[in-house]
């Protein structure tokens, strides 16, 4: 038997080392080599012991010279060792990775998930698709799978505020399944005539529905009211917050405060629209707003929260709730203008311009509240400003603009001249030439002026405060009742982001310039020449009022907004933009000496150059850029003087080099070229 097993392992090897004598010595052919290589390092030469695969340095060189051509056309080691490196590696799984589920053990796992997944793809246009899928009797067959799906409904409600209409009119479809098509199988409820809402096709319900799912609403809503005062203290703080400074941990409470009356604004929106839907009764609205107003019943102040919510609840049910219960809404809004005839009224400007605006809403019947409204692109919003008088469409103004009034990439490939074109003056417009000449109608009821400040402040604060990084609609409507007139758009625009900068960079509030810089580009929608105007205006109400003395961080606070117009990192938009701004600045500043020592300060708060590995990758202003800084048209006397200090610091940073400066004092043209130049000279 032992002699059968050794012949059985020994014949074997003999072929295997007969094959390869073989190929070793009767061919050269590389197939038969790599062969070779095969038999000799991979297949073992002993029963029990194998050969490590371990090469010496005469082993590799003695085989170097058989392969002279490459593999294939075009090989190149290089690109294999590229291509080998971007191979995907693969993936580290993660403790909370996520894990497809299986099938559903529970109902109320299986309701869960169904309902959930509705929601996430209900909207208008597959809307019968959806309710035809939560239709179903497990939503009802106990009260916890009722209120969890509650629940997940004010979840997604008060997350998509602007979708509360969408879900109250989902809570209404389902009572009325819950019914009607379960009535035969659930006799414990029903109600007078049920049919579906008007906006449906059919009318509403003669009596309110009775159901188990209204009344779990109910509940939930008043749960969900009653956790309504914020508490600072209660908030969870993370182990990484008891290091943090005094000041970043008093934003974290301002931003959960934001987060909190954002989710009771939401929250009131939708029981409003619970209350158009008629699944909650006038008693339990009346009963809401009389807490809110409890303490101006008893000659107090409410609290400024509860007035924000009450608003917000009156904005959307106020139609109907007052003609159901006039002599109550009367009662209401008598107390909200006798807190605005108190002298004493401790409320911010933000909360008084929301009751006015709610007593103006009812003035005019409830009819003129502004639709959700989404940004315009800018080029239906450059054809929009075409009708707008006094203001240029936006191709219009960027053609007839001097060349330095956008970025510097704009004007680095045109020609150089000694000066750039001058701006073409705007269009008037014929209708309010006629308008102006029409006999004047009296004001019917007019309304007081409001300081222009005030409005500003008001508006930014409650765009900040409710952090939709949205665009408001119509915006400038909301200052045809302050106490300072503008000849155009643009300029109302203007003097908007002068107000808003400069409040930015005089308080000490952390993040203020970058919550302004949003409010202005994303809020207020304006464009990149608007908010560089603006910036100059601040520039120049900042040097001639002296708010550079009460306010010494006011130049380093100015230039780290500007900076956010060329993004996070330091580009050359970033001192060409303080170039510019700089320049427009000289020509609004009037009877103030120095002018140019003062914007070389602003200046010399612009970041120094990065530095980079390369001298490809250095920034520099070429000579077009400069010709386009020199705007004679306007210019005040001095300003050559400023523009040649800018040159020279631009030169000193390294962003100009001396053969551009050369062949710009080479150019010939303009006196006023010539001015600079010859300051030039000085440095």
């Amino acid at each position: 038997m032992r002699f059968i097993t050794l012949l059985s392992l020994t014949v074997p090897f003999f072929l295997f080392f007969s094959v390869r004598t073989f190929l070793l010595f009767q061919t050269h052919n590389s197939i038969y080599f790599f062969s070779f290589l095969f038999f000799f390092f991979f297949l073992p030469t002993h029963p029990y012991k194998r050969v490590p695969m371990q090469f010496s340095i005469e082993a590799i060189r003695s085989v170097r010279n058989n392969y002279r051509e490459p593999p294939y056309p075009g090989f190149s080691l290089e690109e294999v060792v590229r291509r080998r490196k971007l191979q995907q590696t693969k993936l580290v799984r993660g403790d909370k990775a996520w894990v497809a589920k299986g099938t559903a053990q529970t109902t109320e796992e299986w309701v869960q998930r169904r309902v959930q997944s509705c929601l996430n793809k209900l909207s208008e246009r597959n809307w019968d698709l959806i309710i035809d899928n939560l239709c179903t009797k497990e939503l009802f067959e106990t009260k916890e799978i009722l209120e969890n799906v509650v629940h997940m409904i004010f979840r997604k409600a008060l997350d998509e505020p602007e979708n509360s209409k969408l879900y109250a009119r989902l809570c209404f479809q389902l009572s009325l399944y819950e019914v009607t098509d379960l009535a035969e199988d659930r006799k414990k409820v029903s109600t007078k005539n049920p049919a579906k809402p008007k906006e449906e096709g059919g009318a509403k319900p003669s009596g309110m529905l009775q159901s188990e799912l209204r009344d779990t609403i109910v509940i939930v809503s008043q749960r969900e009211f009653k956790e309504f005062r914020f508490d600072s203290s209660a908030r969870k703080k993370d182990a990484a917050e008891e290091d943090l400074p005094e000041a970043d941990r008093k934003d974290l409470v301002e931003h959960d405060r934001a987060n909190f009356m954002r989710r009771k604004r939401a929250n009131m929106r939708f029981v409003g629209e619970l209350f158009l839907q008629q699944l909650l009764t006038y008693k339990t609205v009346l009963n809401i707003t009389d807490v809110l107003l409890d303490n101006a019943k008893h000659g107090k102040f409410p609290e400024s929260e509860n007035i924000e919510i009450f608003t917000e609840l009156l904005t959307t049910i106020g139609q109907k709730f007052e003609s159901q219960r006039k002599a109550d809404v009367n009662e209401q809004f008598t107390l909200l203008q006798n807190l605005l005839k108190n002298p004493d009224c401790p409320y911010s400007s933000r909360i008084r311009f929301k009751i006015m605006d709610l007593i103006d809403l009812r003035k005019c019947e409830w009819g003129a509240k502004p639709k959700a409204v989404k940004p315009l692109p800018r080029s239906e919003r450059a054809k929009k400003a075409s009708a707008v008088p006094g203001k240029a469409p936006a191709k219009a103004a960027e053609a007839a603009a001097p060349a330095g009034s956008r970025s510097w990439r704009d004007v680095a490939s045109s020609k150089p001249t000694a000066s750039a074109p001058a701006k073409a003056p705007l269009a008037t417009s014929a209708a309010k030439a006629a308008a102006a000449a029409a006999p004047a109608k009296p004001p019917v009821n007019a309304a007081p002026l409001v300081p222009f400040e005030l409005r500003v402040l008001s508006m930014q604060q409650e765009w900040v405060q409710h952090r939709v990084n949205d665009f408001i609609p119509e915006w400038m409507m909301q200052f045809d009742t302050v106490d300072r007139e503008f000849d155009s758009a643009e300029s109302l625009a203007v003097a908007v982001a002068a107000e808003v900068i400069k409040s930015a960079c005089v308080t000490t509030r952390g993040n203020a310039q970058r919550e302004a810089y949003g409010f202005l580009v994303v809020g207020l929608f304006l464009t990149d020449s608007e908010v560089l105007q603006g910036f100059a205006s601040a520039c120049a109400a900042a040097v001639e009022d002296g708010l550079l003395e009460d306010v010494p961080k006011y130049s380093e606070r100015f230039m780290q907004m500007l900076r956010l117009t060329a993004g996070e990192e330091v580009t050359a938009d970033v001192y060409y933009d303080a170039a510019t701004v700089l320049r427009m600045a000289y020509n609004k500043i009037t009877d103030v000496d120095d002018v140019t020592e003062v914007l070389m300060k602003f200046w010399a708060k612009v970041p120094p150059p990065p530095e980079v590995p390369s001298e490809e990758e250095r920034i520099q202003l070429v000579l077009t850029v400069i010709v386009s800084l020199c705007e004679e048209k306007d210019a005040a006397p001095g300003l050559p003087t400023l523009l040649a200090a800018l040159f020279h610091s631009m030169h000193t940073m390294g962003l100009v080099e001396q053969a551009c400066l050369d062949e710009f004092c080479a150019l010939t043209g303009t006196p006023f070229h010539a001015d600079i130049v010859k300051a030039l000279g000085q440095f």
